[in-house]
């Protein structure tokens, strides 16, 4: 899979909605262009790594949580893009 490409209006590119396809392209990037080559790195870059990517991986979990708990607004915002929270999630997310 590559990068998420959901080309967002500019009175949206600060919400939640952007920063989960921000985190979960640079999750893509980490497991794809990083993982491969941990056998290479140091211990201390090794370490780096997987807290970076436990981070984001948590990070986007908690963002999930909060959209679902505010789904009634974030899906007023997603309808303008033929969406909604529960099909983002599923289409872009997992």
């Amino acid at each position: 899979m590559g990068t998420i490409d959901l080309k967002l209006k500019p009175k949206h590119q600060d919400s939640v909605i952007a920063r989960m396809l921000d985190n979960k392209n640079m999750i893509e990037y980490l497991k794809k262009d990083v993982l491969p080559f941990t056998y290479q790195m140091q211990d201390w870059e090794k370490k780096e790594y997987k807290e970076l990517y436990e981070a984001k991986l948590q990070e986007l979990e908690d963002q999930k949580k909060y959209i679902r708990e505010n789904e009634a607004p974030l899906n007023l915002i997603l309808c303008e893009y033929g969406t909604s929270v529960a099909v983002f999630i599923h289409k872009y997310i997992l």
